[in-house]
């Protein structure tokens, strides 16, 4: 057999149709791999852009609360400050102070109002994408146990599994790290309002801070399909659950 033929029977690294025959001929074959690794590099380049939109507008968000509990912890040392008053304990702010600090703490309101408003758009844009994504991993993560308890760890196609397990988990991983990163955030805005300097301001202040408290007692999620928050603990039952149709799979083997 000579070294044409041997290129031409060569393997293609993945099975596909293909409109014309790959092994008719050297350029047959060249372009036949061209076609198939561009096809799949295509591929990878849209799941990693789709994943960073996904992660970069979620931790953004995650930051913008992060601001936004700073602003509320220093609304009435702001106010002092651009008024240029000295930060004093008082048992009751003047009415001019205390008029500019409700103006500062309807500020920070509209933008948590914002934030709000954001997480429900990437709720109504991302959460079937991501249910579809999970439910994806899901199956690829059982077959993949699968396929690497049937091999040996000196054959090559283990580690070649292996990494790709490992792949996945970290895809999904991403995803409900930056979910559970919002979910937390958004529960300390309370606490950020409580620790705000309140104890000499009037009366409406204190209102909007137990409103703005009480409506906080609602997580802000992020979920999968609507049904399940994307968490870290969600991200724990995935990988249980396909633990378990690994088991099956096995058992009924």
């Amino acid at each position: 057999m000579n070294v044409t033929s041997l290129i031409y029977n060569q393997k293609l690294p993945y099975y596909s149709w293909l409109p014309w025959d790959a092994k008719k001929s050297r350029l047959n074959y060249a372009a036949a791999a061209i076609f198939q690794n561009g096809a799949v590099l295509c591929s990878a380049f849209i799941i990693v852009g789709f994943d960073t939109l996904f992660t970069g507008i979620v931790g953004y968000t995650s930051c913008q609360i992060k601001i936004l509990q700073g602003a509320f912890r220093t609304v009435r040392e702001r106010v002092l400050r651009k008024m240029n008053v000295p930060n004093v304990p008082l048992v009751k702010d003047p009415p001019e102070i205390e008029a500019e600090i409700m103006k500062e703490l309807k500020s920070c309101m509209r933008s948590l109002q914002v934030i709000f408003n954001m997480c429900e758009k990437l709720e109504s844009i991302f959460t079937y994408i991501t249910l579809g994504q999970v439910l994806i991993s899901l199956v690829v993560f059982c077959t993949c146990l699968y396929l690497t308890s049937t091999l040996s760890l000196s054959d090559p196609k283990f580690f070649v599994e292996f990494i790709y397990l490992v792949a996945v988990e970290i895809q999904i991983y991403i995803y409900c790290y930056f979910g559970n990163k919002v979910t937390l955030r958004g529960e300390d805005v309370p606490l950020s309002i409580y620790e705000s300097d309140w104890f000499a301001l009037s009366e409406d202040y204190k209102r909007s801070m137990l409103i703005t408290m009480t409506r906080m007692r609602k997580p802000i999620y992020l979920t999968i399909g609507k049904f399940s928050p994307l968490t870290l603990s969600t991200f724990v039952t995935i990988g249980r659950a396909s633990y378990s149709f690994f088991a099956v799979l096995k058992n009924s083997n």
